[in-house]
C-alpha cells in the first residue's frame, strides 16, 4: 500500500517517465500529472556561484538579477549552501520548462537529494538508468559539486573540485531507487521549500475570476448596507416618536428629581446649623491665666476634639490641678511622662472643651 502511494505521488524522469518504488524503476506508459518529479542529472544544469554578499536583502536582489534572463526558458531553483568569510555559496539548478509535465507541483534535482547521504569529503557515484552517463557527487564543507559524464573524467572532476576524497560510495543500478527514496526522506526539511513550480495565471483569466468572485460579494455587501440602514432609520424614528409621546411624563419625573435634590440640600444645611459647636475662644480663658503664672508654652494644638499643649513650669502637677478646677473643660491629663529640665518640668497636657449647650446647662 505504501509503495503504491509513493508510486502515485512521485515520478522519476530520465529521458522518459518512470514509476519509482523501493523495488526499482518501472517505465510509465500513461502520461498523467505528477505531484513530485525527480529529474535525472542529465536533464538540468547545475552550477555554483560565489557572491561576495552576506546581507539577506542584498543577496536576494543579486540572485534575482542572476536568474532574471533565464526565466523564459527555465525553471530556476537555488539553495544557499554556506556563508563564510563574507562569501555566500549559492547552487543553482536550471531546468528546461519543456520537459516538465503540466500539473507538476515540485521538481527535485536528484543530485541535491542524494548529497544528503554524504558526509564531508565523500564521493558518490552511480550509473544512470538509461546506462548513458555516470554521475559523480562530491560534498565539501562549503558546497556540493556534481557532474554527469563518462568515468574517464573522474580524476579531472576530483582535481576541479579540490576536495580530498576519504570515502567513495558506489550505488548500483538495483540500489538507486531505494537510495533515492531514503535520501528523499532524510532531505525532506530542505526540499519542502524552494523547489515549487511557480504557476503563472493568465491576466484576462485572473481578471475574469476576480470579477466573478467580487461581484456577488459587492452586491451582497451593498444589499446588506441598504437594508441595515433602512432598519436603523425606522427604529430611530420609532424611538423618537415614543420619546415625544412620553415627553410630559419624562419632564414630570425630571422635576421630581430636581425637587428631591433641593430638599436634600436644605436638609444638609439644616443639619449643619444644628451641629453642636464648641466655644474655641474658651481655650484662651484657660491658657492665659497659666501664662500669667509663668507657664512657658512650646505649642498649642486643637484636633477638633481635644486641645494639646506642651509647656514648662516649676510644677507640672500645679498646672494640672488648676485645670481640674475649670468648669468648661473636661478630662485634663498628662499624655507623656514629666521630664525635668534644669529647675523646670516639661510636660504635655490634653483636655477637651465642653460644648456651648453643655456650658449653658452647667451655668443653670
Amino acid at each position: 500500500m505504501k509503495n503504491k502511494l509513493i508510486s502515485k505521488a512521485i515520478t522519476y524522469f530520465c529521458d522518459k517517465p518512470y514509476h519509482i518504488s523501493t523495488s526499482g524503476f518501472v517505465e510509465s506508459h500513461v502520461v498523467k500529472p505528477t505531484k513530485i518529479l525527480i529529474l535525472a542529472r542529465q536533464h538540468y544544469i547545475e552550477r555554483i556561484v560565489a557572491l561576495p554578499i552576506i546581507v539577506k536583502k542584498d543577496l536576494k536582489a543579486a540572485i534575482e538579477f542572476e536568474v532574471s534572463s533565464l526565466l523564459n526558458e527555465f525553471h530556476v531553483f537555488h539553495k544557499t549552501l554556506s556563508v563564510a568569510d563574507g562569501i555566500s555559496q549559492i547552487v543553482f539548478w536550471q531546468i528546461p520548462k519543456s520537459i516538465i509535465p503540466k500539473g507538476t507541483l515540485i521538481v527535485l534535482p536528484e543530485t541535491y537529494i542524494l548529497a544528503s547521504l554524504l558526509s564531508e569529503s565523500q564521493l558518490l557515484s552511480y550509473l544512470s538508468i538509461n546506462k548513458k552517463y555516470s554521475t559523480f557527487i562530491i560534498k565539501s564543507n562549503l558546497s556540493i559539486h556534481s557532474v554527469n559524464d563518462s568515468i574517464d573524467n573522474l580524476s579531472l572532476f576530483k582535481q576541479a573540485t579540490g576536495v580530498a576524497i576519504n570515502y567513495h560510495l558506489e550505488i548500483s543500478e538495483q540500489e538507486l531507487a531505494s537510495k533515492l527514496l531514503h535520501a528523499l526522506k532524510i532531505s525532506l526539511p530542505n526540499i519542502v521549500s524552494g523547489f515549487w513550480i511557480a504557476k503563472k495565471i493568465d491576466k484576462e483569466k485572473a481578471s475574469f475570476i476576480l470579477k466573478a468572485g467580487l461581484l456577488p460579494v459587492v452586491v451582497c455587501s451593498l444589499t446588506y448596507l441598504i437594508l441595515s440602514s433602512a432598519y436603523i432609520s425606522i427604529r430611530h424614528n420609532a424611538v423618537l416618536e415614543n420619546v415625544n409621546e412620553q415627553k410630559n411624563e419624562i419632564d414630570s419625573v425630571l422635576n421630581i428629581q430636581n425637587d428631591i435634590v433641593n430638599i436634600k440640600e436644605q436638609i444638609a444645611q439644616y443639619s449643619k446649623q444644628n451641629v453642636t459647636t464648641k466655644p474655641l475662644w474658651n481655650i484662651w480663658k484657660v491658657l492665659f491665666p497659666l501664662y500669667e503664672r509663668g507657664v512657658m508654652f512650646k505649642f498649642i494644638r486643637f484636633n477638633g476634639k481635644s486641645v494639646f499643649f506642651r509647656a514648662r513650669h516649676e510644677s507640672a502637677t500645679t498646672v494640672l490641678e488648676y485645670l481640674y478646677d475649670i468648669d468648661y473643660i473636661s478630662s485634663p491629663t498628662f499624655t507623656t511622662a514629666i521630664r525635668k529640665e534644669a529647675a523646670l518640668e516639661s510636660f504635655i497636657i490634653k483636655f477637651s472643651l465642653i460644648s456651648a449647650e453643655d456650658e449653658v446647662k452647667n451655668e443653670q
